[in-house]
């Protein structure tokens, strides 16, 4: 998502400062970051009021979206040919926890119980 609405938003930073649902985050970022993803979606520049996360969470409340993505220089001869969907899906997949993670943590809206 690369921009969230502001009750997205709202969501995003009670779900980053929860412990479980916070930690998972943490940790699909982190997985993602040593397989050679990027994350995006940093923009602000201080924690915002009333969200108080532990260090290794604290530069997710940053973000006003979160979106991965991979880098590919040169563009790579898969994509020239018949395999380049399964190329994509490969390189793609690896995105899908943190897909699934902003779908029940961000858009369906659910908190902590």
């Amino acid at each position: 998502m690369h921009h969230f609405d502001p009750a997205q938003l709202e969501q995003y930073r009670t779900s980053v400062v929860e412990e479980e649902r916070g930690g998972a985050l943490r940790d699909e970022v982190e997985r993602l970051g040593a397989a050679g993803y990027e994350l995006g979606g940093h923009r602000y520049k201080r924690t915002p009021r009333g969200f108080e996360a532990p260090e290794d969470r604290a530069p997710l409340l940053l973000h006003e979206g979160i979106f991965a993505w991979v880098q590919f220089s040169p563009v790579p001869e898969e994509v020239f040919t018949p395999s380049f969907p399964r190329f994509a899906a490969d390189r793609y997949r690896p995105l899908a926890p943190l897909v699934d993670w902003l779908g029940s943590s961000v858009v369906e809206g659910k908190t902590a119980a």
